[in-house]
């Protein structure tokens, strides 16, 4: 969660200075970011979709996967 919100706020401190990313390729940059840790998580979204990725969609994954994480710790 942590991760997402400082991404979210370097792309919009970007698109502040008129550098802007294709929905697309802000998702890619974000699965590049992924620790080792999720590198399955990657794959799947990368090998797993046909047609585009967006950043919602990686955006929403990593969340549920947190959300599941945090549930199985309890």
């Amino acid at each position: 969660v942590e991760q997402l919100a400082e991404f979210n706020k370097i792309i919009d401190d970007l698109a502040n200075i008129d550098v802007n990313f294709e929905d697309e390729d802000k998702a890619f940059r974000l699965l590049c970011a992924l620790p080792k840790s999720l590198e399955n998580l990657k794959d799947a979204l990368v090998y797993g979709k046909e047609g585009t990725i967006t950043l919602d969609e990686v955006q929403s994954v990593m969340r549920t996967k947190e959300l599941t994480k945090l549930r199985d710790l309890r």
